[in-house]
């Protein structure tokens, strides 16, 4: 019971995180490859419509042998949260509207660029509380999955939350 509450509060504060608004800018330049018309569609890597976002608890279910998660829970169409052993929590939330640029970090929080199997990413140490971690995973430029863990203690959360990251991350789709 305490867990379904720590785990509802997380989710509620990360979202309301996340939706307060963009405060970071992404350094550098964009580059569009070429130019397109818009109105006609291509088959060539790369320019092809991104593909549909998996199911966040079907991400986590496929790994969650790996990782003994328990208790996997649907908070969202997009959002799903389980338990690791030890009192930890985790969880995966996919974003089709919100890019890496969007990603909005708290006051206290550490963010560091990193990459997960080759994809841009961000590190956000103590994200919500000293003892959580999120990693952010940029799908396009205007979509992500943010893979959040919390510790009941100071403990190993961005190791957990970049092992999690580095396991679901062939099974995000690709702009």
């Amino acid at each position: 019971m305490i867990l379904k509450k720590h785990r509802a509060l997380i989710g509620a504060l990360l979202l309301s995180a996340v939706l307060s608004g963009c405060s970071t800018v992404e350094q550098g330049s964009p580059s569009a490859g070429g130019s397109t018309s818009g109105t006609g569609a291509s088959s060539a890597p790369g320019t092809s419509a991104p593909q549909a976002a998996p199911d966040a608890c079907a991400l986590l279910e496929k790994v969650s042998g790996e990782f003994d998660l328990t208790n996997l829970e649907k908070v969202s169409a997009t959002d799903c949260q389980g338990d690791l052993p030890e009192v930890r929590s985790v969880g995966v939330t996919l974003y089709s509207d919100r890019g890496l640029a969007q990603y909005n970090a708290g006051p206290q929080a550490v963010v560091s660029d990193i990459t997960v199997n080759g994809r841009r990413g961000k590190l956000v140490e103590k994200a919500l509380r000293a003892v959580d971690c999120a990693v952010v995973v940029e799908l396009g430029e205007n979509s992500r999955a943010d893979v959040f863990a919390s510790a009941s203690v100071t403990g190993d959360s961005c190791e957990v939350a970049q092992q999690i990251a580095k396991a679901i991350e062939p099974d995000l789709p690709r702009s």
